[in-house]
């Protein structure tokens, strides 16, 4: 005979249900003339609230097959619950206490009034019967009576529901239990004929379950057990207890249909159905746990191994500090063999200051650190202090923490080592530290580049060249960098590709300062290479050097002006006097007038005396740029003589020049020589008028203090200067104004002067943009 498990179907039950409360909601719509009428279910255990029949709703489809379900936090599902009468709410949406967001389902179906009667099961609140209202509706005492009734009769039918699914449910679980359980499930009658195979044993023995049924229980016992089984079930049987515990029957073997047998663990219970007695013998396979009681045992061998012979100290002490087993390397650490070691308390080995620390590990520990890792110093039986790092952890038995366990290694060595290695790298990072500060301090920017020309390193100077800060160069590309340093036509021309760039080059910035070059490659240790770039200004070098080449071409031209100044003068004084007494004599009577006039003998003889007078002008000229007058000292007002030099200016230039001068009232007096200023601020000013020609433009004169120097400054917008001619602008003869328009001589001058007076004098310039000249004058006192 089998056994079998019957389960209601809790489909029906629903059904059945379902269709009772579709009756009452639409007989509260009938006789109340209600717009809308529902039944709602409360879930505690879930906290929903569900819409399990309805009618009059339009903006909800609720049936059989689908519910409506909410979380139980709306106002309505909280004032029903706790309502033990019909609980009336007019006004919803309508009201400052019945906001419509509370009422979500009623307000989208257009629900102004409505009734809850509770659906009550004893003291328990099932849900409500809820009859709704789209306009204003009063309900009377009848109305909530019959609500009231219709309510108790939907609290049953709801309840009955709710009974028949949990029976159902039971049943299934049950049923579900035995099939899904792990362990295998077999129920024998009194003659153990097998009544129930469960899933599980199917597994165990490899036998379906309708092969099983009917069979003896033998075919899964080994023969040699048969009859001690058979005289335990029926000694069980005939004994008070209904159920053994699993392991109580002792050690126990089952059969494979394959004919394997393996180790099992069992308990028995007996009962009866329908008056027969069944016995049930729930059965698990323990050939795994077996395995694993068999790898414990090996490891609890290799684990016994590892600690005596590792060489980490471990170590276990109770939760006074006793030490209550260590190993060999413990002892071999410590110079205390096992024995003494065992009679010692911890605190007996520490050095004073590692005693605190080993407290307040442990109090960290007990607070629910589960693990600490600290280091301590402990004392050899030789006297050697030896530095270990401590792992531990809390042992607890039954629930208790009886202690600690740790492992213990010597660092000493390794911390030798860490310590010379910090003050290795302590002294790195010096040496690093004067490296970079030294590398900032250098007067010379110095770039650095790998090889994508990619910047590596900058220091300050280049940054500041580059008018930004060092960390905003690097990652910059070398030839960007080039670019803003130098203009991208000078980077297209030094760094073009199909050109080899030369290891060593000058170049000039947009502002005319003069920069030499070098590059050059260093390889790596790692095999690689990288780019140095020095970027040396030589502005005033090449300014200093320039003026040297001057001198001495001034020396020569002295030289030769001296020499001939003489021989040219006299013949030009010949000349001129020739011509000008043959000119007074044409002009004696009209005859010899009229002659002149009629073959422009007049026009030659006085373009002889101009020319003859040119002449005389480049002489002078030339016997001033290498005469070395000494300067005259004396107290001079600068503001005083800029501002005439400019007035003298102003009346020379056209109306379309526009001046403006600004002048530095702190600068005061200074010892200078008024007549050599006066001459190279005339040179400088008719030189910027002669830049902008008859164009509109502007000059504007300044004056400024600069420290220990004082600075005259005259800038215009003209013409402005090629930068391949800068440097030559200086140089005798050298003139930008075209034939008949100057000699060449006018900065020449200036820059003897300068040189008299002990200034400089320095130029900025852009062709098509403007120059700007600046005298740089001394502060010196004035001579006694």
């Amino acid at each position: 005979m089998a056994v079998s498990i019957d389960v209601n179907d809790p489909q029906t039950s629903q059904s059945e249900s379902a269709a009772t409360l579709r009756t009452i909601v639409e007989l509260v719509r009938r006789i109340t003339h209600a717009d809308v009428a529902s039944v709602v279910s409360f879930s505690v255990a879930d906290k929903t609230i569900t819409w399990r029949a309805v009618s009059g709703f339009r903006a909800h489809a609720i049936d059989d097959t689908q519910t409506l379900v909410q979380p139980i936090t709306s106002e309505l599902a909280r004032r029903a619950a706790n309502a033990d009468s019909v609980l009336v709410l007019e006004g919803i949406g309508v009201r400052d206490e019945l906001p419509a967001d509370e009422f979500p389902v009623h307000t989208a179906e257009g629900i102004r009034d409505l009734a809850v009667a509770p659906l009550k099961a004893g003291d328990q609140t099932l849900g409500g019967l809820v009859a709704g209202y789209r306009t204003p509706h009063h309900f009377t005492a009848e109305e909530k009576k019959l609500l009231q009734d219709l309510a108790e009769l939907a609290a049953l039918a709801l309840d009955n529901a709710r009974l028949l699914e949990t029976t159902s449910k039971s049943q299934a679980g049950m049923a579900g239990l035995i099939n899904s359980a792990l362990d295998a499930v077999i129920s024998v009658d009194a003659e153990q004929r097998v009544m129930l195979f469960n899933p599980a044993a199917e597994r165990m023995f490899g036998c379906a379950a309708m092969e099983a049924l009917g069979s003896s229980l033998d075919r899964f016992i080994p023969m040699r057990f048969w009859d001690q089984r058979r005289d335990h079930i029926e000694n069980f049987g005939q004994m008070g207890v209904t159920a053994r515990r699993m392991g109580a029957m002792g050690a126990l073997s089952g059969v494979r249909a394959n004919g394997e047998e393996f180790p099992i663990e069992a308990s028995i219970s007996h009962s009866e159905v329908d008056g027969q007695r069944l016995f049930t013998v729930i059965l698990r396979d323990i050939t795994e746990r077996r395995g694993a009681e068999d790898a414990l045992r090996q490891s609890e061998e290799r684990y016994r191994e590892l600690f005596e012979n590792a060489n980490d100290i471990m170590y276990t002490l109770d939760l006074e500090g006793n030490v209550t087993s260590i190993n060999k390397a413990g002892e071999r650490l410590s110079g205390y063999s096992r024995e003494e070691l065992m009679k010692m308390n911890l605190s007996e080995l520490l050095l004073p200051h590692s005693v605190q620390s080993s407290r307040e590990m442990l109090e960290r520990k007990l607070s629910g650190q589960e693990r600490t890792n600290y280091e301590i110093q402990i004392k050899s039986k030789d006297g050697r202090v030896l530095m270990l790092e401590i792992s531990s952890r809390l042992v607890t038995k039954n629930g208790e923490t009886v202690g600690v366990q740790g492992i213990a290694r010597d660092i000493t060595e390794r911390r030798r080592a860490e310590d010379a290695l910090r003050a290795s790298e302590k002294r790195a990072w010096r040496g690093k530290q004067i490296w970079e500060e030294t590398f900032d301090a250098i007067g010379e920017g110095i770039l650095v580049y790998d090889r994508r020309m990619r910047i590596v390193r900058c220091n300050m100077r280049t940054a500041e060249m580059m008018e930004m800060q060092p960390a905003e160069v690097i990652g910059l590309s070398f030839t960007d960098a080039f670019a803003r340093l130098f203009g991208k036509q000078a980077a297209g021309y030094y760094l073009a590709k199909e050109r080899e760039t030369p290891a060593a080059f000058e170049v000039r910035t947009e502002s005319g300062r003069r920069n030499l070059v070098s590059i050059f490659s260093v390889e790596e240790p790692d095999g690689d290479s990288i780019s140095v770039v020095t970027l040396n200004d030589v502005t005033r070098l090449s300014e200093v050097q320039e003026q040297l080449g001057r001198s001495r071409r001034l020396a020569s031209v002295g030289q030769l002006a001296a020499g001939v100044a003489h021989e040219i003068n006299n013949p030009l004084a010949a000349i001129t006097t020739c011509a000008e007494a043959t000119m007074r004599d044409l002009r004696q009577d009209s005859e010899t007038q009229a002659l002149a006039e009629s073959h422009q003998w007049n026009y030659y003889l006085e373009e002889i005396v101009r020319q003859s007078l040119r002449c005389k002008e480049i002489t002078r000229g030339l016997l001033d740029l290498t005469r070395q007058r000494q300067a005259q000292r004396a107290k001079c007002d600068i503001n005083l003589i800029t501002r005439q030099c400019a007035k003298v200016a102003l009346q020379r230039a056209g109306s379309a020049v526009e001046f403006a001068i600004e002048l530095d009232q702190d600068i005061g007096e200074v010892a200078s020589d008024a007549a050599m200023l006066r001459q190279i601020l005339d040179n400088l000013l008719s030189n910027a008028i002669d830049a902008l020609g008859e164009n509109e433009g502007k000059i504007h004169v300044l004056t400024k203090r600069d420290g220990d120097r004082l600075m005259i400054e005259v800038a215009d917008t003209g013409c402005g200067i090629p930068a391949d001619s800068l440097a030559r602008i200086f140089d005798p003869f050298f003139s930008l104004k075209g034939p008949g328009k100057g000699y060449g001589l006018g900065l020449a001058i200036c820059s003897t002067l300068a040189e008299s007076l002990g200034a400089a004098i320095s130029v900025e310039s852009k062709e098509g943009k403007g120059s700007r000249f600046r005298l740089w004058i001394p502060r010196r006192a004035p001579e006694e």
